[in-house]
């Protein structure tokens, strides 16, 4: 199988984050990059394209060429310097299953997207391509939020306990197989990371304040047994397990901005029917509130209703 990322440029950025984490990646690993620029043809949307006199082209044509030479001259200087990189202009009706179909199409092993951050208002008017990306999309999905170095920097895994069902356990050891690789990579910290939540017992007692009810402290010293037991498998020692009761998205985005992590990994498992509406919502609010890359993973048997075109 050939190792391949997808990279989404958003040419509503002058900055390109993903572009920039693939190849920083691409320059440890033998892994070739693909790089897609999506349009719908409307060049008011991407102010960048349109001529020297800032009018819009007349013929979408010319449109799409201007974006064709934009690209290439992205992406030629890395070329130069040694990587393997192929880019293309994909018109696009959604999205989403754009970027799916071709991640099927390329059979690549990543996407790379920049991370959008949208207002309250926003999210709740419309359903935003992460979003969908995450409820749907079979391939681990890295949003990039920033462009600086990940060398050094700490990995977050953020595990979840309690839950008997076979997919949160499947997805527990995906997302420390993930955090291992990427640490070996940058030569990071893997910290673990389980979150309680509130209230941790309906009776409302906290796990974690002095006093709390029997219950919660038993609850929370069995997440924390688990958690130590699945970090050693992972040979990660035990000062690096953190558990506590919280919000996932609070602990996990403070977390991440008080050891200046680089990436926080989420799992992301899928249902189908009323609960299938909320699956992502945490993720979500990571995304939102997040100043560090986001890596949202699926269990192994995840099949995205969205198939690879014949």
């Amino acid at each position: 199988m050939a190792r391949k990322i997808l990279v989404i440029i958003d040419p509503q950025q002058e900055s390109q984050p993903a572009f920039s984490r693939a190849v920083e990646l691409a320059h440890l690993i033998d892994i070739s990059l693909h790089v897609v620029l999506f349009t719908d043809g409307n060049s008011k949307e991407f102010p960048a394209f349109t001529g020297d006199s800032g009018k819009p082209q007349a013929h979408e044509y010319n449109y799409v060429r201007q974006c064709q030479v934009w690209l290439e001259e992205l992406v030629q200087p890395h070329i130069e310097n040694g990587l393997d990189i192929a880019s293309e202009v994909k018109a696009f009706d959604r999205l989403h299953e754009a970027v799916i179909q071709i991640a099927f199409h390329q059979d690549v092993l990543f996407i790379f997207k920049p991370m959008r951050h949208h207002t309250l208002l926003k999210r709740t008017l419309y359903t935003s391509t992460d979003w969908n990306l995450i409820r749907t999309c079979p391939f681990p999905l890295l949003l990039v939020n920033d462009a600086a170095p990940l060398k050094g920097r700490d990995i977050i895994a953020a595990v979840k306990f309690g839950d008997q069902d076979t997919d949160h356990k499947d997805l527990n050891r995906i997302i420390m197989s993930q955090a291992v690789v990427i640490a070996r990579l940058f030569q990071s910290r893997i910290q673990v990371l389980n979150t309680i939540p509130l209230p941790s017992i309906s009776m409302g007692y906290s796990a974690t304040k002095p006093g709390g009810h029997p219950l919660g402290k038993r609850l929370e010293q069995d997440h924390k047994a688990q958690a130590i037991e699945l970090a050693k498998g992972f040979d990660v020692p035990e000062d690096c397990v953190t558990v506590t009761e919280g919000r996932t998205e609070t602990v996990l985005n403070k977390m991440a901005e008080q050891s200046n992590a680089g990436i926080v990994i989420l799992g992301s498992v899928a249902r189908s029917g009323l609960a299938g509406l909320f699956v992502g919502n945490t993720a979500e609010r990571v995304l939102e509130e997040s100043a560090t890359d986001v890596l949202v993973l699926k269990q192994a048997d995840f099949t995205s209703p969205i198939q690879e075109n014949p």
